[in-house]
Formats: structure tokens, sequence, C-alpha cells
């Protein structure tokens, strides 16, 4: 809205992080693949998006198989945000290669 006369316009962000009083976390986004022997001939692997945090983060090296077990929940969160390693490898429950 346009400021009365006199009025001091709104901030574009209207909040300020404040260091000394607020805590962060490491997180990790990785990309999960399909097997590639798993794959028919011909077709694109299905992948996912996986987010680790705390001691999880730095532990997976691209092309390295993984299992993965957590809980699947929805989410609207842009990728490649956080500790920023993306990539991951391929997995989906497995993998190979790295992306």
């Amino acid at each position: 809205r346009t400021p009365n006369p006199g009025e001091e316009p709104c901030k574009m962000d209207p909040y300020e992080v404040v260091p000394e009083e607020s805590s962060f976390g490491d997180y990790q986004t990785l990309k999960v693949q399909e097997m590639p022997e798993e794959v028919p001939t011909g077709e694109i692997p299905r992948a996912v998006t996986v987010t680790v945090d705390r001691d999880m983060v730095d532990l997976v090296q691209p092309g390295v198989r993984i299992s993965v077990l957590g809980v699947y929940s929805v989410s609207t969160a842009p990728a490649g945000k956080g500790k920023g390693k993306g990539g991951g490898g391929r997995g989906g429950g497995g993998g190979g290669g790295g992306g």
C-alpha cells in the first residue's frame, strides 16, 4: 500500500535474522534414482528428492548405492537450498552413478 503523508513505507521483508538469538542446522538435498539395471531399456530412471539433516549430512557421495528409510512427505521448499551439496547419488533403494 502507499504510505500516508508522514508515514514510513513498510520494509520489503519485515523479518530480521538475529544471529545471536538463532540456532541453525545443516541439511542436504539428495536426488535418489532407481538402479540402472532395474530400469527397462529405453526408459529414464525415476527419481525422488530426499532431504537429510544433522548427522546424515555429507555421508553419501555421488554414485554410492544406498537404501533409504524415512517418512515420505510433500514439500514446497525449492531444491538446492541449505547446505547445497545436491546430487547425492543414484539410489531409490539403491542406485549407481551420480548426478
